[in-house]
């Protein structure tokens, strides 16, 4: 929920300045919200014990631990397609496109975190920081595409 959420302050911008919903802003949408919601399940990591504990169904205590590594990459390679169509259906230029070369490469980091067994708050952070140099790269790459 906290995903669809987030995803409504793009969609409900791009509204505002068009004054109609198209595909491409549905697909941003759709983009922010698994992409929020894969941050979320790392976070969910970080507390499986404490949720256990405290009879807290998040999605690693209810379907494991493995899950909640795997499903985040699931999660962020959506991202990446749902942003690539966005791209498509609005005729995005060619720097747009080295955005997504830029998240293709993020996530792969990504999965190297997971498999490289180390404490999920090292990896939390990395995640976070790395993900936030991703969003100003693609700003910046998404602007040279609308020029």
């Amino acid at each position: 929920m906290l995903g669809a959420v987030d995803g409504l302050a793009p969609l409900g911008a791009y509204v505002a300045i068009a004054g109609k919903i198209t595909l491409p802003a549905l697909a941003l949408f759709a983009a922010v919200t698994v992409w929020v919601a894969g941050f979320d399940i790392i976070y969910a990591l970080m507390d499986l014990s404490v949720d256990r504990e405290q009879g807290i169904a998040s999605l690693p205590v209810r379907f494991g631990e493995r899950s909640g590594r795997f499903l985040p990459i699931l999660l962020h390679l959506g991202m990446l397609a749902l942003l690539a169509a966005a791209g498509m259906l609005d005729g995005a230029g060619p720097s747009y496109y080295l955005g997504i070369a830029a998240l293709a490469i993020l996530i792969l980091y990504e999965e190297y975190l997971f498999r490289s067994g180390a404490n999920l708050f090292v990896i939390n952070e990395r995640v976070f920081l790395s993900n936030m140099t991703f969003s100003v790269v693609f700003l910046l790459t998404t602007l040279g595409a609308y020029r």
